[in-house]
């Protein structure tokens, strides 16, 4: 018998809201529930596999991931992760980034930890984990922050519109995922080329 539409929307949403919150082997039990009545649903699949990361289950995560590819095989959640798990050689994921408290060493006029406003969905952001590097677009009047192509969030205007101008002269910036709620994403950003035009301009004032 198919699963009610109601009850699948319910336990997608709480399946989601437990890999945002971090509480992964909850999001392990909510995503084997949908699979049990939607076996091929390659989300869950997904999802169901980055929580079996999350959980030390780095192998069974790999057959999940494969397991998708099998039903899609051009699915770029899987084929990403899958590239991951195999380059790690069976460890979690996560020590292929750069999460360490190194990667956050605050360096004054250097660097700024700051929250993103205008989010993006609640799909893109449980794809997230501390220390994912995302991408600097910037816009007209706004700083956009996207990983894997897809938008996560801006920057503040104000410091949008201060960084803007920097990197039109000269400057770099990166920009790396520090933490994340069901309601927040922190990043750390770093400037990591001062071009001489800004020689006397600090990319993040104190004050």
């Amino acid at each position: 018998m198919p699963m009610d539409p109601a009850v699948f929307k319910d336990l997608t949403q709480k399946a989601v809201k437990a890999a945002l919150t971090g509480q992964w082997e909850e999001a392990v039990k909510l995503n084997q529930q949908i699979l049990q009545q939607v076996p091929a649903n390659t989300e869950a699949l997904n999802r169901l596999a980055r929580a079996l990361v999350e959980t030390n289950q780095a192998l069974q995560a790999k057959q999940i991931y494969k397991k998708v590819l099998q039903i899609d095989k051009y699915n770029p959640i899987a084929l990403k992760n899958l590239q991951r798990l195999e380059l790690a050689q069976g460890n979690r994921h996560k020590a292929a980034l750069l999460n360490s408290s190194q990667s956050f060493l605050e360096e004054p006029g250097k660097t700024k930890t700051t929250k993103l406003v205008r989010l993006g969905s609640i799909q893109t952001l449980a794809e997230l984990s501390s220390g994912n590097s995302l991408e600097i677009v910037p816009k007209k009047r706004l700083i956009t922050l996207h990983f894997k192509k897809n938008y996560i969030g801006s920057l503040p205007e104000d410091l949008s519109f201060r960084l803007i101008k920097l990197i039109k002269r000269g400057n770099q910036y990166t920009a790396l995922v520090k933490a994340i709620t069901k309601n927040d994403l922190t990043v750390f950003l770093q400037e990591i080329r001062q071009d001489s035009k800004n020689i006397n301009i600090i990319s993040f004032p104190s004050h």
